[in-house]
Order: structure tokens, then C-alpha cells, then sequence
């Protein structure tokens, strides 16, 4: 959007609707039908600033909470508080939240709450559980799969030109705005090592004017949000964050997968390594085609390589699974013949893939996720019963997981227990460690499916 353009919410909804934004906020409106009613002190189809509010002090600029009173058609008025909450679940995103709810309920600007109408509709995107479930991987695996076979096509009727890098850009750019420069280091393992091994200095020049210019829409992406976009969060969606960890030894221990899991995850491509080596037992002496090779570099190094990444995940190497597969293919049916370890080795991947697949086939998801349904379902049910009340929990950081049992549910650390804290019911990780005080918590469930225990907090014991 631009300024003196129509907003998104007059584009939607039409003629019929009077937007009124949100101040420093041109991409939060609100609008209001006008055989419904009218903004007051709005005459215009729009008033881009019209909403009341202020930006809370440490939380970005503009005004993520907007206030109007719509004079209605019928007679009366109706005091409208538009609000796009603060999303994310660090400490400072929460205090961002609080701060947001305070000048709807508790003071505004002016000392008073914003919803301090005789009637009012609070109504917006919340974001009082800001979870996002949806993932980019697929997306970006295909944008850098394009990228990567229009390269090679071309390379292989010897026609690299600007038509080429032209696609090459328009893939790599669209990856980039997708979800960083993190699947990029697929296809860029075989883009730069063929060229280098090849001495094609020429291409590799034009590869690095062709990333130069895949690079300008993030960065002027970057340019005009640099204003109310942090560094943290920058790093956040670029996937360039680390965790926490003092020492290489304690990020093992840390990692978000643990070392053991992230063997058996990157075992495809150590699989594929192995047979590369035995069957071709040498780089210079290798006879295989030099698309043979980029299949390779694209997709064993870098899948090595996200075992350590301070940022890893397992589906950040899906960029790899395409290639493995087309080499196993070429393997198998070059070598069945010989029946030798090579052909053993990838027949044993192709039978672990065939399995894998077969049971999301019929089960229609992994197991992993199935122990996510029933852990899910098993917390909804223990807590449907259960009065309205916020719930503590102490337990491993499962976003996913508790949001389903649908109310408000803070963190806590075993030494908040020291006194009572406010909230009636416990979600306890560990029973045989940092027990509850049996004197301020009863148990009430053990949840098998979920490795929970619930507590309730016994009222009216004193605190410390």
C-alpha cells in the first residue's frame, strides 16, 4: 500500500463501508456499513488516522489499539475498539500485550479506558494466543528446486544466459521473501562448486550478480520496516538466530533436537554420502556426469551441516529430500545388476523411505504427530470439566501442544511455587521432581498421553 492509494479494507469491502485506520497504523482499519452507521467526526470515505489511540512506549510505533464512536443510523451510538494485540511469546512481546489490554479496560491516553462508551464492541485480531502453525518449507523447497533446474538445464545445453539468470533471480527472490536465505544453501553447494572445480569464472560472476539482484526485494523489505522491525526479529525471520548456549558442548545438549535425533534425521543423507563414496571412490576420478555431482552437493553438505546449525530444525532440510531421491533412483538402476553394498545401502534407504511413507500414507500423519493429537486431546479433555480459571504450568515450552486447553496458562519456574501463585489449576511436567507443596496442591488427574500431572491450588492456604 501507498499513501493516496484505496486500503485493503476499502478494496474488500467496497462503496457501501466508511474506513476509518489506526494512527501511524495505515495497514489497521476498521469499517463500519453505512446503512449501519457513520464514524464520527469522519466525512470522507476514509480517514486514514481517524481512530483515537497511542503506540504503547517500548512497543513499535503507530497505535495498535484504535478507538471510534459510530453514530448509528437507528438513533444512539455504539463506541468501537479496534485492536491488532501484539504478537509473539517473549516477556517484552506479553508486557506489549498487557499494555495494549490496559488502554482498552484500564486507562488510555487520556486516563481513561477507551471502551468507556455506554455501549462497546471490542473486536480485532487479539492475538491472546499468537501461535502460528503454519510453516514456508514447501513453498521455499519448490521456489529453490526452480531455481536450481533452471540453472541446470541450461548448463546442459551449454545456453547460460540472461534469460537463465533472469529465472535464477526471480526464484531465488521469491525463496528469499519466503523464508530467508536458509534454503538457498541447497542449490548455491552445487551453483558455486561446479563453476569453481570447472574454473568457469565467468559464470560464477554472473551467479554472484544474480544473488545481488535475488537479494533487492528483501532488502527493500528490510528498508521500509526498518522502522518498526528490530534486529531480534529480523534475525528471527531471515532463520539466522542461535540458541542460548555457552559452549559448543552445551548447545549439543540444548539443541532443539537432540544430537541422537539429528543422526537419525540427516541418515538419508549420510546414506547417500556413503554410497557416493563407494561408488565413485574418488572426486577427480569420479566418471559420473557432472549433474551427478550437483545432485550431490545439493543435497548431502548442507543436510550434514543443519546437524549443527545453532538454529536447526529437521524440516529445514527438505530442500534435500527431491535430489535424494532422484539419486537413489539413478542408483539403484545403474547398480542392481552388481548387487553390491552400494545397491544394499540404497535399497535399505528406499525401504526406510517406502516404510516411512506408507505409514503417514495410512495413518495420515507421523508418528510423532499422532503423540501430538492424543497429547492434545487428553489436555482438552482433562480441562473441559474444569471451572474457568488460569492454569500454571510446569512443563516444557510446547506452544502447540497447551494451546489446547483453551484458557489463559502462563510459565512458571519450580521456585515460583515458593508461594501461591495466581492461578487455580497446575499442569506439573515432572511429578517425581519439584513436587507441588501437597499442602497448597492436590492432584486431580495424571494425564498419560500429555507426561502431565494436573493439580488444583487448595484455597485459602497462606502464602510465604
Amino acid at each position: 500500500w501507498s499513501p493516496g492509494a484505496p486500503t485493503v479494507a476499502q478494496t474488500v469491502l467496497g462503496p457501501d463501508y466508511q474506513v476509518m485506520c489506526h494512527p501511524g497504523k495505515p495497514d489497521k482499519c476498521a469499517a463500519v456499513r453505512r446503512a449501519f452507521g457513520s464514524f464520527r467526526g469522519c466525512d470522507a470515505e476514509l480517514c486514514l488516522e481517524g481512530l483515537e489511540g497511542a503506540a504503547v512506549p517500548g512497543c513499535g510505533s503507530g497505535a495498535r489499539v484504535g478507538r471510534a464512536v459510530i453514530e448509528l443510523a437507528g438513533g444512539g451510538e455504539l463506541t468501537l475498539v479496534n485492536v491488532h494485540g501484539t504478537s509473539g511469546f517473549t516477556a517484552d512481546d506479553i508486557a506489549c500485550r498487557v499494555g495494549q489490554f490496559e488502554q482498552i479496560f484500564v486507562a488510555g491516553d487520556d486516563g481513561a479506558p477507551l471502551a468507556d462508551g455506554a455501549r462497546n464492541l471490542v473486536m480485532g485480531d487479539l492475538n491472546t494466543d499468537p501461535g502460528r502453525l503454519a510453516e514456508t518449507d514447501a513453498l521455499a523447497t519448490a521456489l529453490v528446486a526452480a531455481a536450481f533446474l533452471v540453472w541446470a538445464l541450461a548448463r546442459l545445453s551449454n545456453r547460460t544466459g540472461i534469460l537463465t539468470w533472469a529465472g535464477v533471480a526471480l526464484f531465488f527472490s521469491a525463496a528469499l521473501m519466503t523464508k530467508g536465505p536458509a534454503p538457498l544453501l541447497f542449490p548455491l553447494a552445487a551453483m558455486v562448486a561446479l563453476p569453481v572445480a570447472e574454473r568457469r569464472w565467468g559464470e560464477l560472476a554472473a551467479l554472484g550478480a544474480t544473488l545481488g539482484v535475488s537479494a533487492l526485494p528483501i532488502a527493500y523489505w528490510l528498508y521500509v520496516n526498518a522502522d518498526t522491525t528490530s534486529t531480534t526479529e529480523v534475525a528471527g525471520i531471515v532463520r539466522l538466530t542461535t540458541t542460548e548456549a555457552g559452549s559448543a558442548w552445551i548447545y549439543l545438549k540444548l539443541s532443539s533436537e537432540s544430537l541422537a535425533k539429528g543422526v537419525l534425521q540427516s541418515m538419508p543423507a549420510a546414506a547417500i554420502a556413503a554410497i557416493w563414496i563407494i561408488r565413485t571412490k574418488a572426486w577427480r576420478r569420479s566418471s559420473q556426469p557432472p549433474m551427478n555431482h550437483a545432485l550431490f552437493l545439493y543435497a548431502v553438505p548442507v543436510s550434514i551441516f543443519i546437524l549443527v546449525w545453532p538454529y536447526s530444525e529437521g524440516r529445514y532440510a527438505m530442500p534435500a529430500i527431491w535430489p535424494l531421491a532422484v539419486m537413489a533412483g539413478l542408483w539403484i538402476a545403474s547398480a542392481w545388476d552388481r548387487r553390491g553394498v552400494a545397491t544394499m545401502l540404497a535399497a535399505f534407504l528406499i525401504a526406510f523411505i517406502g516404510i516411512q511413507s506408507a505409514q503417514v500414507v495410512m495413518a495420515g500423519r507421523t508418528d510423532a504427530q499422532i503423540a501430538q493429537r492424543r497429547a492434545a486431546t487428553a489436555l482438552s479433555d482433562a480441562f473441559a470439566e474444569l471451572p474457568p480459571g488460569k492454569a500454571l504450568l510446569l512443563t516444557l515450552q510446547d506452544y502447540n501442544r497447551y494451546a489446547y486447553i483453551g484458557r489463559n496458562a502462563i510459565w512458571i519456574e519450580a521456585s515460583d511455587l515458593d508461594c501461591p501463585p495466581p492461578g487455580p489449576f497446575l499442569l506439573a511436567e515432572d511429578v517425581s521432581a519439584h513436587l507441588p507443596d501437597p499442602a497448597r496442591w492436590e492432584q486431580i488427574e495424571r494425564i498419560e498421553a500429555a507426561g502431565t500431572t494436573l493439580f488444583r491450588r487448595i484455597e485459602n492456604e497462606p502464602g510465604c
